[in-house]
This record gives structure tokens, C-alpha cells and sequence, in this order.
């Protein structure tokens, strides 16, 4: 490690809540983000139990059990739990537990702590909106679909069954030819004249035709849709 950086620069950097406690699990160092996360400001964390944070009581037995495992095993991993913060607040968290040793011998614990709610609060939200834009599908008989420019590949969601008269699997199996060959002859070479030209110039695509079901028959479809370019601005 170069000479003009010091261990303190280092987890004073990270932005996960580092904790070391001695042998019996007493706090003596903590860095910023732990501080921030837990509301304690670093003197108060300073002599804590790190037990005494989890929202469930713990055994003296339990606790010892713990420190011997994390002392055998010399790292712990992905342990979960609750924490309660200074304004009372109850948080999952994730930790990983290493042994600090020292001439061969142990000396303590450096464990980093990481807020489990606001990953939760993100797949939550994503739930939501997810299950929102699925109701407006069904509700205004819609079908989505993702083409794959590269495989050729389209996924189709919504009212696949009632519009088409396959099933999703069926469906989903059609790809690119599949879609081309079941709009109807006299509106196909417009309708895959639109999507290239869409395509070439990124604009929108929007056009009707009619689309061949299940049972042979044809239906009136209205298509919208745009192109997403990669990271390489394909």
C-alpha cells in the first residue's frame, strides 16, 4: 500500500457501513457511513455492542455461539437481519463478518453492513409499476412485444389469446417471419417497408394490417412502436 494512504483513508471511502468490534463483539472503530445509516454519531457507536442494534434479543449463549463460528470459520457471509436505528426505524441488512488476525493470533471482527430496504424498496416499486402497466394491457386488450433486432426474436405480452388465438408459448415462438407471414399478403410489403424504414432512420413505426389468426381469420391491428438503441448506439 502506497505510503501516503492510510487504512482510515480507505474505509472512510467506502460507501457500505464498516464496523470492527473486539472478541466480544464491542464496537471500537466504525467509519462515516456506518454513523449515517445507523443515526449514531461515531462517539456513541464507539463501546456499543453490535448485538445490542438487532431488533430480536440475543442470548449470551447465541452471542458466543456466533463470535466462536465467526472465529472457526474465519468469515461469515450474507448474514441477515434487523437492525433498529437511533430513530427507532427497523431495517434488513445483509452482513459479512471477517477475522482480523494479527501475528497468527485473532484480534476482531471487520464487518460490512449493507441496507437490504432500499433494494427491496426498488423491486417493490418495480413490482407496482410492473403490475400497473400489465392492468392498463389487459384492461385496453393491447399486446406488447419486444423485437430482437440481432435474433430476430419477439416476446409478446398482454391479451396474446383473445387477439391471436395462441397461447404466449405459441406466440413467442413466431419471431420476425412468423409476424411477417401471418399479416395479410396485400398489406405485408408495406407493413415490412415501414418497419425498415423505421428501423434505418430510429423513428417511430405506426401502420395497420391485418393480422391472420389462429383460425385463419383476419383481424384489424393497429402497430405502434420505436427502436431502443444499445450502448453502441446500435
Amino acid at each position: 500500500m502506497p505510503k501516503d494512504i492510510k487504512l482510515e483513508d480507505i474505509y472512510t471511502a467506502i460507501d457500505d457501513s464498516l464496523l470492527v468490534a473486539d472478541l466480544k463483539g464491542k464496537i471500537i472503530q466504525a467509519n462515516p457511513a456506518a454513523s449515517e445509516f445507523i443515526g449514531f454519531k461515531k462517539s456513541e457507536l464507539i463501546g456499543k455492542y453490535a448485538f445490542s442494534f438487532i431488533d430480536k434479543k440475543i442470548s449470551k449463549t447465541e452471542r458466543k455461539e456466533l463470535i466462536s463460528r465467526a472465529i472457526e470459520n474465519k468469515f461469515l457471509k450474507n448474514i441477515k437481519c434487523r437492525v433498529i436505528k437511533k430513530d427507532g426505524e427497523i431495517v434488513p441488512i445483509s452482513a459479512n463478518i471477517s477475522l482480523y488476525i494479527k501475528n497468527g493470533l485473532p484480534k476482531a471482527f471487520v464487518g460490512i453492513v449493507r441496507d437490504e430496504s432500499l433494494s427491496k424498496k426498488a423491486e417493490a416499486k418495480f413490482k407496482e409499476t410492473e403490475l400497473f402497466y400489465e392492468n392498463i394491457i389487459k384492461n385496453t386488450r393491447q399486446l406488447i412485444y419486444d423485437y430482437n433486432l440481432t435474433s430476430g426474436e419477439i416476446k409478446w405480452s398482454g391479451v396474446v389469446k383473445p387477439l391471436t388465438g395462441y397461447t404466449i408459448e405459441e406466440f413467442n415462438k413466431f419471431g420476425i417471419e412468423g409476424w411477417e407471414n401471418s399479416i395479410h399478403p396485400d398489406d405485408r410489403k408495406n407493413a415490412v417497408l415501414l418497419l425498415e424504414k423505421a428501423k434505418e432512420e430510429h423513428k417511430s413505426y405506426d401502420t395497420d394490417y391485418r393480422f391472420r389468426n389462429k383460425s385463419n381469420e383476419y383481424r384489424h391491428f393497429h402497430d405502434r412502436g420505436f427502436f431502443i438503441e444499445d450502448e453502441d448506439g446500435k
